[in-house]
């Protein structure tokens, strides 16, 4: 049986140097493909950054288009990986994957897979005309919760049949429970009280992240637990704001 020739398209894959969540995905599914089976073949519309090092020391190599967010050579660009790696199938994150992607797999004759991440917060005007023209070209979405999908549907224009939900899987091997030596030692390092409750999240400080409600919510915790501690680790252009907003507050 010959292998499937699969590419994996992505506008970015990092904010500003720093790994975003498709970022992680990619580095959490591409090693896992069965190779007898599969030929994945990871594509960045964008130059290549900081990370590229990384998903290389991972067994990642991806390409690079170097490609502008409006170019209309990405067309062309991605048309032409097609042709040389005789791919099989496109598989497409972001805006302007899932837009130049699923034009050339239409003149290419080859099916279209869209992956949505989220629940298009700032689903921009220009998008919703690209989705109307699309949608019918579009093979199958793949949501990554009950809101994404609801949002592809209603925001994206594609009919509910095509859409099927798929949470992202954690690969459990990198995670270990620890010790309560470690425990204690972690909370020494972080100044916690042996007694005190403990509320983390690990997120990226962006507005659609929704990270203020957190912290609207612990003052409601705090008067009746004064014994917790947040712990908010990430890091995102919301940065110092929320920091500036928990020293003023006096969270723990």
């Amino acid at each position: 049986m010959s292998r499937i020739n699969v590419l994996f398209v992505a506008d970015h894959l990092s904010y500003d140097g720093k790994m975003h969540g498709l970022g992680r995905y990619f580095g959490n599914v591409l090693p896992r493909f069965n190779k007898n089976r599969y030929n994945v073949i990871p594509c960045v519309l964008r130059k290549k950054d900081a990370l590229n090092d990384l998903f290389i020391s991972q067994g990642i190599n991806i390409r690079y288009l170097r490609k502008a967010k409006f170019d209309p050579s990405t067309f062309i660009a991605i048309f032409r990986l097609i042709k040389e790696e005789k791919i099989d199938i496109l598989h497409l994150h972001q805006y302007g994957a899932s837009n130049f992607g699923r034009l050339a797999g239409l003149i290419a004759g080859v099916p279209v897979i869209i992956h949505s991440h989220d629940n298009d917060p700032n689903y921009p005007l220009y998008q919703g005309i690209a989705d109307l023209i699309l949608a019918p070209v579009t093979g199958k979405v793949i949501a990554v919760s009950e809101s994404a999908k609801e949002s592809t549907i209603e925001k994206r224009s594609i009919r509910e049949d095509k859409v099927i939900v798929m949470h992202n899987a954690l690969p459990l091997e990198e995670f270990h429970e620890l010790t309560p030596d470690q425990k204690e030692e972690e909370r020494r390092r972080l100044g916690i009280n042996h007694d005190y409750k403990i509320v983390g999240t690990v997120t990226r400080l962006r507005e659609e992240k929704g990270n203020e409600y957190l912290l609207e919510a612990a003052v409601g915790v705090l008067k009746v637990f004064p014994k917790t501690v947040f712990l908010i680790v990430g890091d995102g252009p919301l940065r110092e704001e929320l920091q500036n907003h928990c020293k003023k507050t006096k969270y723990s």
